[in-house]
């Protein structure tokens, strides 16, 4: 589940559920999309800290169930807006 830049998973065996934040910036992370294949996370979203009302897309990954996380990667950078990313496996 996904909300204001957070990912939320389970936790002790699905019991519970825990926070596990993404992002701390000063824009807003929208709209993530997210994709999972084994043990791997992969997420993109919208984020207009650079350019506020003209968001880019970012992606960040894990390859361990989401104990840890990539360092986040600037995927566009374009003069108008990127928006609603996508992503498949």
């Amino acid at each position: 589940m996904c909300s204001g830049g957070k990912i939320w998973g389970k936790d002790d065996g699905g019991n519970t559920w825990k926070a596990k934040r993404l992002t701390f910036n000063s824009g807003k992370s929208t709209l993530p999309s997210i994709t999972v294949y084994g043990a791997n996370i992969y997420v993109v979203w919208e984020d207009d800290t650079p350019s506020p009302g003209f968001p880019e897309i970012y992606f960040i990954k894990s390859n361990d169930s989401g104990n840890t996380w990539s360092e986040i990667e600037r995927l566009t950078n374009n003069e108008g807006a990127s928006s609603v990313p996508k992503i498949s496996q």
